[in-house]
């Protein structure tokens, strides 16, 4: 007897180009476009850009001369080759629409309605919620309308819906689809949709939270169930998260039997890819939990195997990853070494491939239009010299039209240039004047504060005399009651002076840094004036011993001012004093 992959070498090449001619050289039906299908997958490891570049439409091309129903048929191969082997989303959801109005043409309601299950779980991978939940609703309600429907498709569809809402995270209103898809493949006796839809309840409740004896119930069921109904590739499926779940709960034992049973599994179909990907997950759980000798045992079992995946490059990645972490756990830096040169060179070749195959299919194209436009050419010239002149004829007309675009459009920029340069002369002009006129009106401020203050320190000198003269009156009086009388007036005249002088300054300060003497009091204190009129001063650019004739004080103590507000401040000792309160202040003239 011939076997399938023999019939497969049979009627299928080991290459594209090969199979895309033995496809135009013989008819097809639905097996025969299965078992295509099954040989692309083959054949398409690691060659996803040349699958969606050109194997695909070609393929497209073809299909469009098929009867419509093999042509659904096969833009359901196309798709899942489309969405499993490249990731091409964009371009499976164009495959996917045509599928759907095909369906919808013939009037195919079942096929629909799996081709809707399928739209609604690439509308979520596209980040399409809204439109994912919308093509739900239009599934169920198909579902609920179609009495019809075979039971085993319609239990599928259910289990579908399950495994969409917990994808979406619709939490309950994915438990309740499950229980009326439980409850309705129950009454069919369809173990196989049966166990997906329990195994859905339990991803479910484990999003909700709920409490871990349900969800290892559900998964119980749904093991039972698969087991009925000889499901390996669910089992395996089921296996696994029993395992991990076993193994958040640190009930390694039981992990370690689950895990095993996804083994014994994997040793009776050892070609699907993905559970390489499942045994070297089960490897670094036993490494996890400390038990090297059998995580070696069962890297040595894959490593048998590795002739018959080698052309897979995620498998081999797995192990290599695998790999690395054994020899970690042995301390055997060699080794480790050895097993990272293999998993980062998988990158290597894979580009290398990716350029050999690009640069074949970049000659077939070159060539096919090369063809293409010989052909053209032939044909133009048979048509004639009058469409020759009317292709002239409407080029000059693109080419006067282009013309005259270009020149308006050159004449508005240009009207535009001079009224940007113009607005920005007047801008220019209008700074520069109000530059002047701030440095005038700064300037006038500076000498009526050098004419008051020279009015003031003239009016202290006399201050002083008079105080002098109150001395003398003072000594010569023998009543105590008039040398304290003396003295108070001394001092009050020495001190309204001051008041008075300090205030008129200030303002005047002020009018030339607004709001200067309120920011000082604020970091200063209200109570702190001295502080605050020999900082305003300073910033005026008076010297100390004209400050100390202001204040009525030494030039000592207003150097001993000026430290206490350089505290205050937190200035740094190199920077200038009064460069200093205008950078903490932000003082602006």
């Amino acid at each position: 007897m011939v076997s399938l992959n023999q019939l497969k070498a049979q009627e299928f090449p080991n290459s594209f180009r090969g199979t895309l001619r033995a496809m135009s050289d013989s008819s097809f039906n639905t097996d025969r476009l299965i078992r295509l299908e099954t040989h692309i997958f083959s054949i398409a490891q690691n060659k996803g850009d040349s699958l969606g570049n050109w194997f695909l439409p070609a393929y497209e091309d073809y299909i469009d001369s098929l009867d419509p129903k093999l042509q659904a048929e096969a833009l359901e191969s196309m798709l899942i080759i489309c969405y499993q082997q490249i990731g091409n989303l964009d371009m499976a959801e164009g495959f996917l629409e045509k599928r759907i109005q095909i369906l919808e043409e013939i009037g195919h309601e079942e096929m629909l309605a799996v081709a809707l299950s399928q739209l609604m779980f690439l509308q979520a991978d596209q980040e399409e919620k809204e439109k994912a939940i919308e093509t739900s609703i239009r599934l169920r309600e198909m579902i609920r309308l179609k009495g019809d429907m075979l039971p085993e498709r319609k239990s599928f569809l259910y289990r579908q819906l399950c495994g969409f809402y917990h994808k979406v995270r619709e939490i309950q209103l994915g438990i309740e689809i499950c229980n009326v898809g439980a409850e309705y493949a129950e009454d069919e006796n369809d173990d196989r949709n049966l166990a997906g839809i329990y195994e859905a309840l339990a991803l479910l409740h484990e999003n909700k939270g709920s409490s871990n004896d349900s969800i290892i119930n559900y998964r119980e069921m749904a093991i039972s169930k698969a087991e009925a109904a000889g499901d390996s590739f669910l089992l395996r499926t089921l296996y696994r998260n029993m395992a991990r779940t076993y193994a958040k709960l640190n009930r390694i034992e039981v992990a370690r039997e689950y895990y095993e049973k996804t083994f014994k599994i994997y040793e009776n179909y050892p070609y699907l890819f993905g559970w390489i990907t499942d045994m070297t997950s089960y490897g670094n759980f036993l490494l996890d939990v400390q038990d090297v000798k059998r995580a070696e045992e069962l890297y040595q079992k894959l490593s048998s195997l590795y002739p018959e995946y080698a052309h897979h490059d995620e498998s081999v990645k797995h192990l290599a990853n695998l790999g690395m972490k054994i020899m970690v756990s042995r301390a055997d830096v060699d080794s480790f070494n050895y097993y990272k040169t293999i998993y980062d060179s998988l990158w290597i070749d894979v580009l290398e491939k990716d350029k050999l195959e690009v640069r074949e299919e970049l000659l077939v194209e070159y060539e096919t239009k090369e063809k293409e436009a010989q052909n053209k050419i032939l044909e133009a010239r048979n048509q004639g010299t009058m469409i020759a002149l009317i292709a002239v004829g409407l080029v000059a007309i693109l080419l006067i039209f282009l013309v005259n675009t270009i020149v308006k459009r050159r004449k508005a920029e240009r009207i535009l240039h001079e009224q940007k340069e113009a607005l920005m002369a007047s801008d220019l002009k209008r700074t520069a004047l109000e530059k002047e006129q701030s440095e005038q009106k700064n300037n006038q401020l500076k000498a009526e504060l050098q004419e008051r203050v020279k009015q003031i320190t003239e009016h202290q000198m006399l201050n002083a005399e008079l105080k002098q003269l109150l001395n003398d009156l003072n000594n010569n009086l023998e009543q105590p009651e008039n040398r304290k009388l003396t003295r108070q007036m001394k001092n009050l005249v020495g001190r309204k002076a001051t008041e008075a002088a300090l205030e008129e300054i200030a303002q005047k300060i002020n009018d030339f840094y607004p709001g200067l003497q309120d920011q000082l009091a604020g970091k200063l204190g209200e109570k702190k004036e001295a502080e605050v009129y020999t900082t305003m001063l300073y910033l005026m650019d008076y010297r100390t011993e004209d400050i100390a004739k202001l204040l009525q004080k030494t030039e000592k103590a207003v150097r001993n001012i000026r430290y206490r507000v350089r505290k205050k401040l937190d200035m740094a000792e190199e920077l200038d004093f009064q460069d200093g309160v205008k950078e903490i202040l932000q003082l602006v003239s």
